[in-house]
């Protein structure tokens, strides 16, 4: 190689990686509305806060250790793991190298903090596939003998101080946060997986619909939404409503395991399950550093750890009895997680006042039962109301305490009032917004500051924390004159930023000129994704997803499998499209769903397997061919019995192509009889 053709090469390279970083700053950028609280979020958060030594290292020992005492409680006698010595294993349990496959190169999060031992989880998405392989047999190992080793419930504790909050102690208040080990987490996401695949297959044991927290497709905003929802309901019709926020005492971290364990045993829980679960509630500790430097250990002997896999299910499982306490009429009970909210209607002030105090009184006591504690002097009440505010505001007793009832209080991080205006959660946006963009400002100086990109990136971010919630409250934006007005001022000062402009530049040149659009547009677009969102999980209930169809170890069966994939003709006695009249009407091509073949008001795939009768000899034929002619057949069952061998397999296959084959025959017959005899005669020319 030339000189020449070395300098031109390392000019082409030059450019190229130009180019790369260009499309690297766009791409960054254009994640922040797919997920807002992301990489962007962190990435311009870190910036704001000063590097120092952990909280750990900067308190006093002696504040420490009464921080501890209070974060972790001592637990009981009764906490200790149940006698195991009659149980017996089956093979039916064991742990799929598809299962650790899934959770360690699809599930684990890349960007999180390192284990306890320093191996970072960007590493175990790379895992050749002899390393997992042994995790799973490692994991197998653990799940057999009902051991969850104690190097995988040691965790590295990280205190996150809450700013500017202190307790009624005297001591600073903090979210504790436990680093574990990754395989540990690995093995939690099995157990995880099943305990959840176990309860959909068992509804009766399943969570209530009004818990919101921790469960897939459901937000903070889905919350608030069923909560404006009974209200405005109860307010419609003329009366009035009535919301009590409980506030528990350091919930997570004072759950007695008995309780865990009890609630486990009474739904009737897998044993096997219940087994690895006693062993992961056992013999727990956290590490921390001190002023000194030195590492000190402190055994953990309650609650669920807060950076765990596992621990929010079984929180969701323990506090669900919650639910199901006796309800006074007019009354319902709504949770994110452990942020309660009692919500009691009623057709006058004193109704709903009685009705309030008596469901907020069994909730207590349930909650106390739990083995929890509420800080009555936390807890919030508000009234909804109509136009006419009630003249006398009765007072709601919790526990000792008499609570008043308020104009508004804050519920998930949104400020709720009487009337659903949102005055004062718009006043709270703008001055959190306004301190984050002062922070922000300090890094964008007009002169010698971050380029363009980068500053789109900080924007985003601001306009990240505005609109939390904006599904909520976007509509009273919109009607709110002066909520806008208010909002803008924050707007002006965040665009004026972006474009390095002069401070007498006009809120709308400075916003058009930075490619922000107005903030009332911004949250109504936000609602109607949130809408579209609500709408396609409604569409889907009912209509389960295939790996939830066939079950979870059937599901890793078939992606270790990977041939018999590959030579399928037709997917649609999988997954439910093709020729099935449920699934036709679902995308506008039939009137109702109703079967062709039968009298039955449903054509699904489980119909046409189970119940029609007008493929009766083709299902003898197939449960001949696999040998099993008095078994009832379901999806879960055959895709079990066609992963057993090339036989099975191919018995199914010819089946679903005989009986596939026949319905989209049906289905060309009476679109050919739906058409107009002159369309005929023009498609026969």
């Amino acid at each position: 190689m030339t000189e020449e053709d070395y300098r031109r090469k390392k000019k082409d390279l030059r450019r190229a990686i130009r180019k790369a970083k260009v499309k690297a700053w766009s791409d960054l950028i254009r994640t922040i509305d797919e997920d807002t609280w992301g990489l962007p979020y962190r990435i311009v958060m870190n910036r704001l806060r000063c590097s120092s030594p952990g909280f750990t290292e900067l308190v006093e020992p002696e504040i420490l250790d009464r921080l501890l005492d209070k974060l972790f409680p001592k637990g009981s006698v009764g906490d200790a793991p149940a006698d195991w010595r009659g149980f017996r294993w089956s093979d039916e349990w064991v742990i799929t190298q598809g299962e650790v496959r899934q959770f360690v190169r699809i599930r684990i999060v890349g960007n999180t903090a390192p284990d306890p031992d320093g191996f970072k989880a960007i590493l175990w998405k790379r895992v050749p596939d002899i390393m997992v392989q042994r995790v799973a047999a490692c994991l197998n190992v653990c799940l057999r003998k009902g051991v969850f080793p104690e190097d995988w419930k040691r965790a590295n504790l990280v205190l996150i101080p809450k700013e500017g909050k202190v307790s009624d102690s005297g001591l600073p208040k903090v979210r504790p946060i436990c680093l574990l080990d990754e395989t540990g987490k690995t093995l939690e996401r099995v157990i995880a997986e099943r305990l959840n695949y176990w309860m959909d297959s068992n509804p009766e044991a399943g969570l209530s619909e009004n818990q919101f927290g921790f469960r897939k497709k459901l937000s903070t905003c889905d919350a608030i939404m069923k909560v404006k929802s009974i209200t405005e309901s109860a307010v419609s019709e003329g009366g009035v409503a009535i919301a009590v926020g409980i506030d528990i005492e350091n919930a997570f971290n004072s759950l007695p395991w008995r309780t865990i364990r009890r609630v486990l045993a009474d739904r009737g829980v897998p044993d096997y399950l219940r087994r690895i679960i006693d062993s992961y509630l056992s013999d727990r500790f956290v590490d921390y550093l001190v002023m000194d430097g030195t590492i000190v250990g402190r055994r953990v002997e309650a609650g669920v750890p807060q950076g765990s896999v596992l621990g929010p299910l079984l929180w969701n499982l323990a506090f669900d009895s919650t639910f199901r306490i006796v309800r006074e009429p007019g009354c319902h009970v709504i949770c994110y997680a452990d942020d309660t909210l009692i919500i009691a209607t009623g057709e006058n002030v004193g109704v709903a006042a009685h009705r309030a105090g008596v469901q907020t009184a069994r909730a207590l006591h349930q909650i106390k039962r739990l083995g929890l504690r509420v800080s009555e002097g936390k807890t919030e009440a508000v009234i909804f109301h109509g136009r006419l505010k009630p003249d006398d505001l009765p007072s709601i007793l919790v526990g000792n305490s008499r609570i008043q009832l308020g104009k508004s209080m804050k519920y998930l991080g949104i400020y709720i009032d009487s009337r659903w205006s949102f005055t004062d959660h718009f006043a709270y946006v703008e001055s959190k917004v306004a301190k984050v963009t002062r922070a922000l400002g300090r890094l964008m100086s007009n002169l010698r500051g971050p380029g363009e990109k980068k500053r789109q990136l900080f924007a985003g971010v601001v306009q990240s924390v505005l609109f939390y919630g904006a599904p909520v409250w976007s509509d009273a934006l919109q009607a709110s004159k002066s909520a806008q007005r208010s909002l803008r001022r924050v707007q002006r000062t965040l665009a004026i930023r972006v474009i390095s402009a002069y401070r007498t530049v006009s809120c709308d040149a400075a916003s058009l000129l930075a490619r922000i659009p107005p903030l009332y547009m911004a949250a109504a677009l936000r609602k109607r994704v949130y809408e579209r969102s609500s709408d396609l999980k409604e569409e889907t209930i009912g209509r389960e997803s295939l790996p939830r169809k066939l079950g979870t170890r059937n599901t890793l069966s078939w992606l270790d499998s990977g041939s018999c994939t590959s030579r399928i003709p037709d997917y649609g006695m999988l997954t439910g499209h093709g020729s099935f009249n449920h699934y036709l009407h679902r995308i506008g091509k039939r009137l109702d769903e109703s079967c062709w073949h039968c009298d039955a008001e449903l054509d699904t795939v489980e119909h046409t397997i189970q119940e029609c009768p007008a493929w009766e000899e083709s299902k003898a034929l197939l449960r001949t061919r696999l040998r099993t002619p008095g078994e009832a057949l379901s999806l879960e069952y055959l895709v079990g019995a066609i992963l057993e061998s090339e036989e099975c397999w191919s018995a199914f296959l010819q089946f679903a192509r005989d009986v596939v084959g026949e319905k989209e025959e049906e289905e060309r017959r009476r679109e050919r009889m739906a058409d107009p005899p002159a369309l005929q005669e023009k498609d026969d020319s």
